[in-house]
């Protein structure tokens, strides 16, 4: 592993000496982050400044510098650096006035394009995926818009820097289901000794199935739609009340001025186009309300390896024998840690989806 600095302009500047310890986070559906610990010699402080960009050889993206404390107690003085990762930008972004999605990834790249204003980088051309949500955007950052649209589509992002460039690519991408024949590498499990410090939790105090969904209007004008997730009845059925009424039926559009400004015009949805943005609203709202399936594991090295069977954003196989549990899970974050000891890798597992019921817990 080699850590590189570069500087603003992305000129590759210097490389970082004598590293105490490196923490790489990457995140499928946010920005991650990086802190590095290392001696505070002369040349590491005069490469450590804020707003210069650190680059892992082992990782595809860079990380910006935010925060640099010094440590100096006499005999040895340290540097500590947090660095988020470069998609972290995307949080000084405005979604200027309204944006409605429909496929996911071309308004994930969308987003990036037309709000770029100056910042460095370009947006990656279309993979296809085909994942859909009827959905409105208005105002917030950028990186909040694609974070909520990750997450309700299954799909990952993140900005890939290129080395001998320096340019930095935002793209959308999705992890490979590692379940199916097609994507199988082996399987996390407590029989081969690769998945250990367990903790389940599994409940249906919060479920909701329905939802129940007012948007604008008062009275009996008031729009509303019922959602359901299935067919339920009796004590089975979980209703949810959604108060949408920040989702107007007339909605801002920028158009850019020429000269870095914009103007603004109004346009109104038909009743459908309103109707399915409520219903997205009520399926967004009933996705936070599931049944409660909850594992947090440590998963070993050993038969499946990081960056090679899987890797960040896949879907992975567990199996719990002693609890008769066949279960996935998505590889949501990994925490690449590199000490003077060795590089150790931890894997964060999200979404959980029981293949077997459990016998007995």
């Amino acid at each position: 592993m080699t850590l590189y600095v570069y500087n603003a302009s992305l000129e590759r500047i210097g490389l970082i000496e004598d590293i105490r310890s490196l923490q790489w986070l990457s995140e499928y559906q946010d920005a991650g982050e990086v802190k590095l610990v290392c001696s505070a010699t002369k040349k590491n402080t005069a490469l450590l400044v804020d707003g210069n960009r650190l680059y892992c050889t082992e990782h595809p993206e860079s990380a910006v510098i935010r925060e640099v404390t010094l440590e100096d107690k006499g005999k040895d003085a340290t540097l500590t650096v947090r660095a988020p990762l470069s998609v972290s930008r995307w949080a000084d972004r405005i979604v200027m006035a309204t944006e409605n999605i429909s496929g996911v990834e071309s308004g994930m790249l969308g987003l990036t394009t037309k709000h770029r204003r100056g910042l460095p980088g370009a947006s990656a051309a279309a993979k296809g995926f085909v994942a859909k949500t009827d959905t409105q955007i208005t105002w917030g950052s950028v990186l909040a818009a694609e974070i909520s649209l990750a997450t309700a589509s299954g799909l990952g992002f993140r900005e890939t820097f290129a080395p001998e460039t320096g340019v930095e690519t935002f793209e959308v991408y999705q992890g490979t289901d590692r379940t199916t024949s097609n994507g199988y590498n082996g399987y996390f499990g407590d029989d081969i000794d690769n998945l250990s410090n367990l903790k389940i939790v599994q409940g249906s105090a919060d479920w909701k199935n329905v939802a129940v969904v007012g948007g604008q209007g008062e009275g009996a004008a008031r729009k509303i739609i019922t959602v359901t997730l299935g067919s339920y009845a009796g004590d089975d059925r979980r209703e949810l009340w959604v108060d949408a009424k920040d989702i107007a039926q007339t909605y801002q559009v920028a158009t850019p001025d020429g000269q870095g400004g914009y103007t603004y015009s109004e346009a109104t949805y038909t009743d459908s186009q309103y109707t399915a943005l409520l219903e997205a609203r009520g399926l967004e709202k009933l996705a936070a309300q599931l049944k409660t399936l909850e594992v947090s594991a440590a998963l070993g090295q050993g038969l499946m390896l990081y960056g090679q069977d899987y890797f960040l954003g896949d879907i992975v196989p567990l199996k719990i024998t002693r609890y008769g549990l066949r279960l996935s899970a998505r590889v949501s974050a990994v925490r690449t840690v590199y000490e003077k000891t060795g590089k150790s890798v931890n894997a964060i597992l999200s979404d959980f989806a029981l293949e077997k019921e459990a016998t007995s817990l």
